[in-house]
């Protein structure tokens, strides 16, 4: 059992075997759902502040749009370093917080940001259960669990816009179409899509396969 398509992919390469594929579950009802919630003027990424997580590239992008707002959750070895890059006060460190104050920033950012490449990605998910649209890399398992609005895969039901840089100027790109298409985005299929992974799709799921392979 993989993870992911990109897990898939690693085992058919590394191993020469094939896998299926069964999400890990995301704890969707942990997340108070209120589509009428109205949002705020900012952006926001929850993340652990390591190299992968490509934060840098997300400072690297508000300090280009000074008139944007961007919130970072999350603590890590190389915070000093990405909070010594902010140049304006539109970026804003917060470091560890508990898990009901995340739920509420996000709840009222404008869009959830993610820059990294991920076997999965728990975060995004957890976002779009909240009913906040996601702006992601669009390379590994983002590209399962975001529907965007426009390129690849796009979709009817659009959770978010990905971008295939990891580079500023993408995210730059993709911020500003978000901004251009915000209407387009509904809470509602935000949470829908966020449903496909939760714990109880996950142990269906686990249970059908062991079943299959015992019989």
């Amino acid at each position: 059992i993989s993870i992911s398509p990109t897990i898939q992919e690693r085992i058919r390469e590394v191993y020469k075997r094939d896998s299926a594929v069964i999400y890990p579950p995301v704890e969707v009802d942990k997340f108070r759902f209120d589509p009428a919630r109205k949002r705020g003027d900012y952006y926001v990424c929850v993340s652990a502040l390591v190299p992968y997580k490509r934060i840098d590239i997300m400072v690297d992008a508000f300090n280009l749009m000074p008139d944007k707002k961007l919130v970072i959750v999350g603590d890590g070895n190389v915070r000093k370093e990405w909070e010594s890059k902010k140049r304006s006060a539109n970026i804003k460190f917060m470091g560890w917080v508990e898990h009901d104050k995340v739920v509420n920033i996000c709840d009222r950012a404008k869009a959830f940001l993610y820059a990294a490449f991920e076997d999965f990605g728990i975060a995004p998910v957890e976002a779009q259960a909240l009913g906040v649209p996601v702006i992601a890399y669009g390379k590994g398992g983002i590209s399962e669990t975001v529907v965007p609005i426009s390129g690849p895969g796009a979709g009817k039901n659009p959770t978010g816009i990905l971008f295939y840089k990891q580079e500023a100027e993408s995210l730059i790109d993709a911020i500003n179409e978000f901004e251009g298409r915000e209407a387009e985005f509904n809470p509602m299929d935000a949470r829908r899509n966020a449903e496909r992974f939760s714990e109880d799709k996950f142990v269906d799921n686990i249970k059908s396969f062991v079943n299959d392979k015992m019989n």
